[in-house]
């Protein structure tokens, strides 16, 4: 699914995606005739719904991304960039269609997103664990050192899973633009 190409260090528009609302509405809305303001606003789109291999922010979490990614794009420009970018109905609304894009074009992705989320919450609970947590009621270790060992080896289980469950949301995005005689077809033929 492309609906932007970065050129240079710009992120611009396919012919796809300025037939589309709200895309067509950011890029219609900015009156700058290099319209650098509407290819800011499809860069933020793009860093942070993309899950192109060449995406540097995919494998943040979303929180940290959205963050990381309006940082890179507007740095000292706009100090108030995370407002606006929250706040802008239209970019909410173009992260929401590229979401539904997404999830229509790869079927795993939602199972792949959900796991994800539970990795990252489990990457948590690990650096915030203390093995001296005792049980209140018994003053007994609350885990046992088997169970801390088993949870270490099985992360490297779930980065594996994880791993595989990305390559397969991958070629699903990306490989069901192709037919059979390897021809690329837009959105609207599928």
């Amino acid at each position: 699914m492309d609906l932007f190409r970065v050129e240079g260090n710009l992120v611009v528009p396919t012919e796809h995606a300025l037939i589309m609302y709200p895309y067509s509405e950011i890029w219609t809305r900015d009156n700058d005739p290099l319209k650098l303001n509407a290819k800011r606003e499809f860069a933020y789109i793009e860093l942070n719904m993309s899950y192109k291999k060449s995406n540097p922010y995919k494998g943040f979490a979303d929180d940290i991304r959205e963050r990381k990614v309006g940082e890179a794009i507007y740095k000292d420009e706009y100090p108030d960039y995370a407002e606006h970018l929250k706040e802008d109905e239209l970019i909410i609304k173009g992260r929401a269609l590229y979401n539904e894009l997404r999830l229509k074009a790869a079927p795993t992705i939602e199972y792949y997103l959900a796991s994800k989320a539970l990795a990252e919450k489990m990457v948590k609970w690990m650096k915030e664990f203390d093995i001296n947590e005792t049980n209140p009621r018994t003053g007994l270790p609350l885990y046992k050192p088997k169970e801390v060992t088993m949870a270490l080896k099985d992360s490297y289980d779930v980065m594996k899973t994880l791993n595989a469950m990305e390559e397969k949301v991958y070629e699903q995005l990306f490989e069901s633009m192709k037919t059979k005689g390897n021809k690329e077809i837009n959105h609207f033929e599928m």
